[in-house]
């Protein structure tokens, strides 16, 4: 099996991507800046045509509602072992009209697998923060934190549609682990990478 290098934006990284699975990147662009934030994970399948365009519309309408209204969801690309499959492009903006924290400040959502130790679990960093939902020590409201698990309890019920299980990639050629839950971290995370632009 090839790997695959994809840079996030916050570091290059490599997995491998076995047949039948893909490594799927939503891609986000902020007001201001020229620097892409990107969100990624892996599926048991390839979707396109149609079924790229309602994954890319199903996160759009879910996991991007939350996020500042200067943050946009751009393109939505499948990558399989030999690259970039297919993309769809189509702009859906963030709902959240409340002034943006800076940048470089995310949503952290922890990813669980059953695999034991660093290798079983992942992480997503979501943008668009708004101010009024972080304090000054970074932790967040009860109310997004809420808000956010209800969004991504939504996205993965629509996952079934084309897929059997969200899955974590590997950098070496272990099996991909399914995904069996995911967390929204009481405190917000801190990049120093996205205050470039």
């Amino acid at each position: 099996m090839e790997s695959l290098h994809i840079n996030t934006m916050e570091a290059v990284m490599t997995v491998v991507i076995p047949p039948g699975h893909s490594l799927i990147v939503h891609q986000h662009s902020v007001s201001g800046s020229t620097r892409p934030m990107n969100v990624t994970y892996g599926l048991d399948s390839v979707p396109t045509g149609s079924d790229l365009l309602d994954l890319h519309q199903a996160w759009g309408g879910s996991l991007v509602s939350i996020m500042s209204s200067s943050v946009e969801l751009d393109t939505t690309t499948v990558y399989i072992a030999g690259g970039a499959r297919e993309a769809y492009t189509e702009v859906i903006a963030g709902a959240n009209a409340a002034t943006m924290a800076p940048p470089n400040l995310a949503y952290l959502l922890n990813k669980h697998t059953s695999r034991v130790g660093r290798q079983g679990r992942g992480r997503w960093y979501i943008p668009g923060v708004a101010e009024g939902d972080v304090n000054n020590i970074g932790q967040l409201t009860a109310g997004i934190q809420s808000d956010i698990a209800a969004q991504v309890a939504e996205f993965l019920a629509f996952l079934p549609d084309i897929a059997t299980a969200m899955v974590l990639l590997h950098s070496d050629s272990s099996d991909p682990d399914p995904v069996t839950s995911i967390t929204v971290n009481p405190l917000a995370a801190t990049q120093r990478r996205r205050l470039r632009k």
